[in-house]
């Protein structure tokens, strides 16, 4: 089969590779194989790791949507070459079929690579001197004193609100003592007789007055013997608007006691700091001390490395699934099948480690021929099956639920595929990363289709920052960006969201 690539394609291509090799204008020392070595066993835990085509490292990788797991190790020889193998496995159905499911399509799949670098190891480094260590003291004790002032503000903040909480409590207690101590409540009562009894009073009045002014006095007169005696009767308290009143107490009891609580954890943690200024202080001092002490010596810090390899894989898949055909007879609608696929791939690999916000890049692409099937074009379909269980009297039904994939299978296609995938790093320590992987495939017979993917990857370090414990991207894979299949899906509908995760596994390096 002859496959013919868009020369748009290629200049983008060459392109990627032209600028994946164009080096900063840093500082640069050859890095040992025992540096080399502890670099890909204990740093290429990276963000990239399980989510990129080249898959140096050791990890394990978990992705939600596909329902897939992976595990990849790597071996490093004395030339700077790496042997990886990577296993993956799972549900060829997606992840919600494995709680519904009574039996699934599964796949299975075999990675070897092969990687050699193309360019001698780089160290980036820089020097640090007894100046630069002063300024960093300086730096730091300035950090630490704003630190302080925060924490106090926020002491003081606290205390504040306990105060304003105290009064507030203070204040119901009295109230409350008050609306229900027996002597309150005869007096109001007392009050509320008197000026009822005066009310009556002045409604006798009013009937046997004669002229229109003196009745519209006497009105006058009721008019505010009413508003007094409402006063009265909205003083004396109900049972249970004491009990509201309690309620609202006791909940202002309990976020004092929050308030408390915090405010012994803020004093706690402006201790911290004074303690920590003070260790990291002593350790700047001596530091300085040595430098100042060996005159003319220069104390190498690691900023980064550069790195570029070629690898060349091999992977093989087993996908079992079944088909369903609704328009043969019902016992021969579903077929059990399975295709073992096979891929050889070239990958160019370039990755600039750098401690400088958004300085860091992973860039990789590869071209791979494989002889595979045209199972991701198939429609699911979920199938219910029924028996029925019967005895003279009564009928018991037992249902079975599983996927099948209708459409025209065709498996043994040949295909070639281009792959390309680039990380950009940002945030402090590299935390975080844009992923983009566009790729470009030909099948045989098929029309040539383009796929598309954007992810954003972060990373969820240890307690000391220095290495990631899980690495999770959150991503949205386009399939078939121009529709060439003729789907009747709308776009954003012919896409997935999904997320993937990668645990690193480290090992020490002598």
């Amino acid at each position: 089969m002859i496959v013919k690539i868009p020369c748009k394609l290629w200049t983008l291509i060459l392109s990627t590779l032209i600028c994946a090799g164009v080096c900063a204008q840093d500082k640069f020392e050859k890095l040992s194989d025992t540096q080399f070595k502890a670099i890909v066993n204990q740093e290429f835990g990276t963000l990239m790791a399980s989510q990129s085509r080249s898959d140096i490292g050791n990890f394990a990788g978990l992705d939600i949507k596909e329902a897939e797991a992976s595990f990849a190790g790597s071996i490093v020889f004395k030339n700077a070459a790496i042997l990886g193998i990577k296993l993956d496995g799972g549900s060829a159905d997606g992840i919600l079929p494995i709680f519904t499911s009574t039996e699934l399509n599964s796949k299975i799949g075999l990675q070897l690579q092969y990687s050699f670098l193309v360019r001698r190891k780089e160290l980036k480094y820089e020097s640090l001197s007894f100046e630069d260590v002063e300024m960093k003291k300086k730096e730091l004790l300035r950090q630490f004193k704003l630190d302080s002032l925060l924490a106090e503000r926020k002491v003081e903040l606290v205390e504040q609100q306990v105060a304003e909480a105290k009064k507030k409590i203070l204040a119901a207690d009295s109230l409350i003592n008050l609306y229900r101590s027996e002597h309150y409540i005869n007096l109001q009562n007392a009050l509320l007789r008197q000026a009822t009894g005066k009310r009556d009073s002045l409604s006798g009045e009013l009937e046997n007055a004669r002229s229109e002014k003196e009745k519209n006095q006497l009105m006058q007169m009721l008019y505010k013997q009413d508003a007094v005696i409402a006063g009265i009767k909205t003083d004396i308290k109900t049972k249970s608007e004491i009990i509201k009143m309690e309620y609202d107490r006791d909940k202002v009891k309990m976020e004092m006691s929050f308030l408390l609580s915090d405010l012994q954890e803020l004093k706690k943690t402006d201790n911290d700091v004074f303690i920590r200024l003070g260790t990291l202080k002593e350790r700047y001092d001596i530091e300085a001390r040595q430098l100042e002490n060996n005159e003319g010596d220069k104390k190498i810090i690691v900023a980064g490395y550069k790195l570029q390899w070629l690898s060349l894989g091999y992977n093989v898949k087993n996908t079992s699934f079944k088909l369903f055909n609704p328009l043969n007879s019902f016992d021969d609608q579903i077929l059990k099948d399975h295709f073992v696929s096979h891929g050889l791939g070239l990958t160019y690999s370039f990755y600039n480690l750098s401690d400088k916000e958004w300085k860091s890049r992973f860039i990789s692409f590869s071209i791979e021929g494989a002889l595979e099937d045209n199972f991701s074009s198939l429609t699911k379909v979920t199938i219910n099956e029924k028996d029925s269980f019967n005895n003279a009297d009564d009928t018991r039904y037992g249902t079975e639920q599983y996927i099948a994939y209708t459409g025209s299978y065709r498996d043994n296609l040949e295909t070639v595929r281009l792959n390309f995938d680039y990380y950009q790093f940002f945030l402090k320590n590299n935390f975080g990363a844009i992923h983009l992987f566009p790729q470009y495939a030909i099948k045989e017979k098929l029309k040539p289709q383009m796929n598309f993917g954007l992810g954003i990857v972060f990373s969820f370090k240890d307690k000391d920052n220095t290495s990631s414990t899980v690495n999770a991207e959150l991503y949205y894979k386009s399939t078939d960006l121009a529709n060439v299949s003729g789907s009747d899906k709308e776009f954003f509908k012919r896409g997935d969201l999904g997320i993937r995760l990668s645990f690193p596994i480290k090992f020490n390096t002598k």
